[in-house]
Parts: C-alpha cells; sequence; structure tokens
C-alpha cells in the first residue's frame, strides 16, 4: 500500500496516503499552494478556496492539453510537407540519372498526422526508405532515406 505524508497548503495540514513519493507529493503540494495565493488570496472558507484553485488548475490543465494539440498538427503537416519534398527530390534524382530505369517503387504513404502525403514516388536503384523512423503516428514508409552501398 502507500506511505503517509503530511502536506501543508494554505496554512493547512494535511495526511495524505500514496505510493507517489514525499518529494513529490511536496512539489504538488507546492504548486496547490502557489495557485492558492494567485488566485484565491485569502479569501472564503477553505473548501471554496481549494475549489477556485481546483478550477484554475483544470483550467491550465486544459489550456495545455490544446496547446499539445496545436504542436502535434503542425508538426504533422510539416512531416507531410517533408515527406513530399522527399518524394519530389526522390523523382528528380532517378529522372537525372543514367540508369533511370532501374527504379524501386516507394509505397504509398498514409497520413503523417492525421494529413495525406504524397504517394507513387519512386526510389532510385540504392536507395531505400527505412521502415518506422520513430515518428509516432507515422505511416511504415515514413521514414529517413538511406543510401545504401554507395
Amino acid at each position: 500500500m502507500g506511505r503517509t505524508v503530511e502536506l501543508r497548503i494554505a496554512g493547512q495540514n494535511f495526511r495524505v496516503v500514496s505510493t507517489a513519493s514525499a518529494e513529490h507529493l511536496e512539489h504538488l503540494a507546492a504548486i496547490v499552494d502557489q495557485k492558492m495565493t494567485e488566485v484565491a488570496p485569502g479569501r472564503g472558507d477553505g473548501a471554496q478556496r481549494m475549489l477556485l484553485v481546483a478550477m484554475a488548475l483544470a483550467h491550465d490543465v486544459e489550456q495545455e492539453r490544446g496547446r499539445g494539440e496545436a504542436l502535434r498538427s503542425r508538426a504533422g503537416e510539416f512531416l507531410r510537407r517533408l515527406l513530399v519534398r522527399v518524394d519530389s527530390a526522390l523523382a528528380g534524382a532517378s529522372a537525372a540519372r543514367p540508369d533511370a530505369g532501374t527504379q524501386t517503387p516507394v509505397p504509398s504513404r498514409a497520413g503523417v498526422g492525421g494529413a495525406e502525403a504524397h504517394s507513387g514516388g519512386v526510389a532510385p536503384e540504392g536507395v531505400a526508405l527505412c521502415a518506422g523512423a520513430g515518428v509516432e503516428g507515422a505511416s511504415p514508409t515514413a521514414a529517413t532515406v538511406q543510401t545504401q552501398g554507395r
């Protein structure tokens, strides 16, 4: 089971039973205490002040969640545009090569970050797309380009 940790928030002591470390709980209590000072400095009873703090912290969480979603969306769009550029570069490189007849088809890429990426490109011989480039949500072919043996 958990351990009992005594925390002090807004001048009151609270006993909390948790499996989290005492240091982590104290850190969280300090955040709550700081937020209490910001949004409810000395007004109302303890329960009302805690409610105001809980609402303010929930608001902060929602704002951060929105920022995270916006960042993921921008990153996905950036990756989609980058993959289109890679496809174009690969298509241009294979057209410029004298041995352009030896091309390996590049599998279609389904959307990265919810956007459709360019599909149907070709990779010149000796170039391979490495599956699973570590991009969360990317298709197996959304990857880094590596030159093989040249």
